[in-house]
């Protein structure tokens, strides 16, 4: 995991670079040339491992508070659609930024497809930009997959039974390019609640459990 934060470094000099001259007009003789000199690679260094700083010292804050459970597999038991099983009913709550930003882009699933997940525990409060830097490089589920994979496991603790899903009020994570998926059970409503959530700094309690395709690395 420690590699993908280290490499970031080199992406952002270059992220930087590019970007400033994208910015600057085939006439901006001036800009462009101050881009190529000693003094302007000098502050675009700075800049970076200023960023760089702030990365490693999310990750070193972050690995210590999201803590790997094991890795699950789960299948879908049946034909998945998600527009038709995204649906607010008895049992199932479901928000309309779920359906707008995740259903809307999801496709069906055929039975039998499975995932191999892993599953970390949030030791302390965690924000979005903790909790990711802390996962595997390739942590983000499609929207096909976070379907299928949340109909998966709701469907082996329909009645809120202990299961792999968390069934004490605590969040169950999914994180897609453009939103969070949180999964909750609420007792008292006998039911389980799926929503979406931008990006953002808010941050997600203790407790609660994140999900991210297995890796091997």
């Amino acid at each position: 995991m420690k590699v993908k934060v280290f490499g970031m470094l080199a992406a952002i000099q270059v992220k930087v670079i590019s970007t400033l001259q994208e910015i600057a007009k085939p006439t901006d003789e001036g800009i462009l040339g101050w881009l190529l000199t000693d003094g302007a690679q000098a502050v675009i260094i700075k800049a970076c491992q200023a960023a760089w700083g702030v990365l490693v010292d999310g990750y070193e804050r972050a690995i210590h508070f999201l803590l790997p459970l094991d890795s699950i597999t789960v299948a879908l038991p049946a034909d998945h659609n998600p527009n038709e099983f995204y649906q607010t009913r008895s049992g199932l709550w479901v928000s309309e930024d779920f359906r707008s930003r995740v259903v809307a882009k999801a496709k069906p699933s055929p039975a039998g497809t499975s995932f191999k997940l892993d599953r970390a525990t949030l030791a302390k409060n965690l924000t979005d930009s903790e909790i990711e830097v802390a996962l595997p490089v390739a942590h983000i589920f499609s929207e096909t997959e976070v379907c299928a994979i949340v109909v998966a496991l709701i469907a082996e603790q329909l009645e809120g039974q202990e299961g792999t899903l968390l069934n004490n009020s605590c969040a169950n994570l999914f994180f897609t390019a453009s939103c969070v998926v949180g999964v909750r059970w609420f007792a008292g409503d006998r039911g389980w609640g799926v929503g979406a959530w931008t990006l953002d700094d808010c941050q997600w309690s203790a407790g609660g459990q994140v999900f991210s395709l297995a890796t091997d690395i």
